[in-house]
């Protein structure tokens, strides 16, 4: 137990001043995330342009999700896909171990053949997140936010609108 503990500080103490530093996460990014978006639940990947003029950063985000309807009374979920294209603004870093951000731009949603007959509904978001250090070149991140869009499940029992709400999402951005 010792010895591990003793190997675990060790990585700890080596990677750490890799992560910290002048000039981390101002480069390019990649990122992973699970959300809640207003009753859906979604899985992103994006990628981020290296910041601009120290905290203006592009954005563009793809994801997948399944949203639950009724159809005929009875409950069903559903596939559909979302592109976003947005900026983020950036904070300074607190004592190395986290920042504030905030990010908001357009979305394309892409709802299945169950949900409806239309090719796309256009919206937008907006979110306030957090990322807080991890080892290497990498941050976890937590973000809230809402969108609203107007794709509608006109094949749904009610025709609901679907992405309009409340969203969290939590990732892993990686600075390479």
């Amino acid at each position: 137990m010792k010895r591990a503990m003793t190997l675990a500080l060790a990585l700890i103490a080596i990677a750490l001043p890799q992560a910290a530093g002048e000039g981390f996460g101002t480069g390019s990014s990649f990122s992973i995330a699970v959300a809640e978006q207003a009753d859906a639940l979604a899985a992103w990947a994006g990628y981020g342009s290296p910041l601009a003029f120290g905290s203006a950063q592009a954005r563009v985000e793809i994801g997948g999700a399944v949203i639950p309807f009724l159809s005929g009374g009875v409950e069903a979920w559903a596939p559909f896909w979302a592109v976003r294209a947005g900026l983020a603004g950036y904070g300074d870093w607190v004592g190395e171990v986290f920042r504030a951000y905030g990010t908001g731009g357009l979305l394309f949603a892409f709802p299945g053949p169950e949900l409806s007959d239309a090719g796309y509904g256009f919206g937008g978001w907006g979110a306030f997140g957090f990322e807080f250090r991890a080892l290497g070149a990498g941050v976890f991140y937590l973000e809230l936010g809402t969108t609203g869009s107007e794709a509608r499940a006109e094949l749904a029992d009610s025709a609901p609108r679907f992405l309009n709400g409340f969203s969290t999402s939590v990732g892993l951005r990686f600075y390479p």
